[in-house]
């Protein structure tokens, strides 16, 4: 039996002289001489024993066969708190060469690739400078050409840093190359844990994105999940494939097409079942990420199948005037005269700034993330410092300093760290911008004299300029869901002094915008109010009256599929959590006053 807790991905199909595709299982942390194993499907047993002792050092990697030199190739990674870049190569034969990509790609995993007849295509994943984990992480938007004859590594195009915490399944469709060099992924939110996937066609010379599908609902649970995307010419049709452990050593499959070329959602037909069995192997296989997943699958008799659809792009209409006054007012609203359309998916200003929401990251004059620069003291310093100042307004008391992070040192001690760190950032935020931490009355302050960006200072500002709801600028409100769409205050951070900071942002921004949501101004706006919902779910993922009028403006909208994806997305995380069955069905849920 096949312990498949402590084996990643790590099963490929790859040609055989005479003898067609043959399944082969590969470990790189395996003696010599047992870095193969190869599958009989006559006597359905492997030419070696599959069998691990410890976790793997490289989950969520890529992997390829290389046509060029007949080589199995194992890519990037993560293990242990490492994020790797690795390149290992071996041969049919057994041959093994262990290496490293080029420097000019930074250590990651949950990377996406997409192989030609010459070239990888790299895109994006999570990481840092360093490598190591305790430094922090970055969600990264670039792309490198991995040249198959002599690995040689190029780098395309670069987003800046942190955009969004986006990132693509493991494979990578790459179009023809007459046709401009695209490729389809599938994409998802790697900071949920109920999250979902959509298809998207990626330009592969400027990195534009453009939604092609509707949702798919994904469970992210990092190493322990994995998602991936197949495409059958001979079909026609994409299939999306998800893996995830639900308990114990058990784990939950799920096998999604999608008809191609993907087409507007009126002119979708859902298909019947197929129970083709090789093609079922075929796409367990590719994602067998969690161990010996891909092989009972392919016992599996029966797989459900669900179908994902297109949606057309929402049009954006908007009103000229750039005001809503009387938010409360009990007034109608003319037909089709919403106050403010859909907008587009937010992203991370890309200005020199200092972010807290959603993770710690400081970005400099030259748009360069500089986060692995700061260790977790200097992280800790700067933020706590920059929560009391936003807070109090003169910042934090040395005493109340030495009593968070410094509790368990001398006084002399405590000076010498205090003023070490202090020294290290300010010499950092010369980089970023015109900021100070200054002290004054025995208090530590954070004074920010040009424009470095601050993502919770501003949010806090709106905050307060919006919570009367006498007058809601069309801009500040875009901003204002821009920001909640990134969800809560440092998670990453788990230290006592910051709990309180966090409930209070996450109260705070969960009244208001249920205000706004529940506002009858808004009743006809069913995209903004999904949008309102959504960033909602961000803090409360629980919060029924959000699910409820999500659910209800996309029946409005006549999205069915979402509607009932939403809904079953919430009661599966309610089951989670409070380990008991939700107790209305859709029907009764929808229609609850």
């Amino acid at each position: 039996m096949i312990d498949v807790n402590r084996i990643t991905n790590q099963f490929l199909f790859v040609p055989l002289k005479d003898k067609g595709s043959q399944l082969v299982y590969y470990d790189f942390e395996k003696p010599d001489g047992e870095n193969l194993s190869f599958f009989n499907f006559q006597t359905k047993s492997w030419s070696i024993p599959i069998q691990r002792k410890r976790q793997s050092s490289y989950t969520q990697h890529n992997r390829f066969f290389n046509p060029k030199d007949s080589s199995i190739v194992q890519i990037l990674g993560y293990g242990f708190h490492l994020y790797t870049r690795e390149l290992n190569r071996i041969s049919l034969s057994g041959e093994v060469i262990k290496g490293e990509l080029p420097d000019v790609i930074t250590p990651r995993y949950l990377s996406a690739i997409g192989k030609t007849d010459s070239l990888v295509y790299i895109y994006g994943g999570l990481g840092n400078d360093l490598g190591k984990q305790e430094y922090g992480v970055v969600h990264y938007k670039d792309l490198y050409k991995l040249n198959l004859n002599d690995y040689s590594l190029e780098k395309k195009w670069a987003m800046p840093e942190n955009l969004c915490d986006e990132v693509a399944a493991s494979t990578l469709i790459v179009d023809e190359i007459e046709k401009g060099e695209h490729a389809k992924g599938l994409f998802f939110s790697s900071g949920r844990f109920l999250s979902s996937l959509v298809l998207k066609d990626l330009n592969l010379e400027n990195g534009q994105e453009t939604v092609l599908g509707d949702t798919i609902p994904y469970t992210f649970l990092d190493v322990n999940s994995h998602a991936d995307l197949i495409y059958l010419a001979s079909e026609k049709c994409y299939y999306a494939v998800t893996v995830h452990q639900v308990e114990g050593n058990n784990y939950e499959a799920n096998i999604y097409s999608i008809a191609s070329p993907v087409l507007p959602i009126q002119n979708i037909t859902v298909q019947e079942n197929r129970g083709t069995w090789w093609k079922l192997l075929f796409v367990c296989i590719c994602v067998a990420g969690l161990g010996g997943i891909g092989w009972r699958l392919w016992n599996s008799r029966k797989h459900d199948k669900k179908e994902a659809i297109s949606i057309p792009q929402q049009d954006i209409c908007e009103k000229e005037e750039g005001v809503v006054s009387d938010i409360n007012s009990e007034k109608e609203i003319p037909e089709n005269d919403h106050l403010y359309s859909s907008f587009e998916a937010p992203v991370l200003n890309t200005t020199p700034g200092i972010y807290m929401l959603n993770g710690f990251q400081v970005i400099n004059r030259d748009l360069k993330d500089i986060t692995g620069k700061f260790t977790p003291i200097m992280r800790q310093l700067l933020s706590v410092i920059i929560l009391y100042s936003n807070q109090n307004n003169k910042g934090i008391s040395n005493i109340k300093l030495k009593e968070l992070l410094w509790y368990d040192k001398s006084e002399e001690s405590f000076s010498n760290n205090r003023s070490v760190n202090i020294r290290k950032i300010r010499l950092l935020l010369e980089e970023v911008g015109d900021t100070e931490i200054s002290s004054a009355n025995g208090y530590w302050y954070f004074l920010n004299k040009g424009h470095v960006y601050n993502d919770y200072t501003i949010a806090n500002q709106l905050m307060q300029k919006m919570a009367p709801l006498d007058v809601v600028h069309k801009e500040d409100l875009e901003k204002l869901l821009s920001l909640a769409s990134f969800g809560q205050l440092l998670p990453n951070m788990q230290f006592d002094w910051v709990d309180s900071f966090k409930a209070d942002y996450s109260d705070s921004m969960i009244d208001l915008l249920s205000r706004l949501r529940d506002s009858k101004q808004f009743v006809g706006n069913d995209n903004l109010r999904i949008q309102i919902s959504n960033c909602i779910l961000r803090f409360d993922s629980l919060d029924e009256e959000s699910v409820r009028v999500k659910c209800r403006a996309l029946v409005d909208l006549k999205r069915m599929g979402m509607a009932y994806t939403a809904f079953d997305q919430f009661t599966k995380e309610y089951k989670l959590i409070l380990n008991e069955d939700f107790k209305y069905s859709f029907e009764q849920f929808i229609s609850e006053k």
